[in-house]
């Protein structure tokens, strides 16, 4: 069975950007992360069910509403996709996202605000206004968390300006094909390579 937690990459990609068209997901899925299928139609993305997976259109979100105790690992994507859509977004109970990889509330927070996202986290919510794009133009560090690497990938296609990430090997955790699959459909990447205290950057 598919993974949703990083498909949910790709289908918050295929949100913001265009087609896209992932197989292998359950529809009848258990998994946790299954819950980013009701998120995007909660916040009105164009979702088509296949008869092995889900489609995606581009679509013209809005803000939301989202409680994700039980989806910690969707909290930097949904934070990207609230960033890049018209009205409020406020995620709640966002306490397991600082136990992950990195204190995904202060990364992600952080991170969306460099690219020019208006976004803060204030009592156990992250708030988020959205905009049209971001502007990109910076150097970011993925903290060495696989889950801020990909959100950083899918983020850079709707910045003004490229973007370069540092640590972005950190998708081996969970994604080692993560890039080759992000260029497969359009992603624009360019590949740099320095060793400082044996780190890929």
């Amino acid at each position: 069975e598919g993974d949703y937690s990083q498909a949910a990459f790709f289908l918050v990609g295929g949100i913001l950007n265009g087609f896209v068209t992932i197989n292998d997901l359950n529809h009848e899925s258990n998994q946790g992360d299954y819950e980013i299928i009701n998120i995007i139609k909660q916040m009105k993305g164009k979702l088509v069910f296949t008869e092995k997976g889900f489609k995606t259109e581009k679509s013209h979100t809005l803000g939301t509403e989202i409680d994700i105790t039980d989806c910690p690992d969707l909290g930097p994507i949904i934070a990207l996709l609230g960033s890049l859509s018209s009205g409020t977004t406020i995620m709640t109970n966002i306490h397991r996202l600082r136990l992950k990889e990195s204190d995904r509330v202060e990364s992600t927070v952080s991170t969306l605000k460099a690219l020019g996202a208006n976004i803060t986290a204030s009592n156990n919510q992250i708030i988020i206004k959205g905009k049209e794009s971001l502007i990109g133009g910076v150097t970011l560090d993925s903290h060495n968390d696989h889950r801020i690497a990909m959100m950083i990938s899918i983020a850079s296609q709707r910045c003004e300006k490229p973007i370069f990430l540092k640590t972005a090997n950190a998708v081996n955790k969970s994604y080692p094909h993560f890039y080759e699959d992000f260029m497969s459909l359009g992603g624009k990447l360019e590949v740099k390579e320095w060793y400082n205290e044996n780190s890929r950057y």
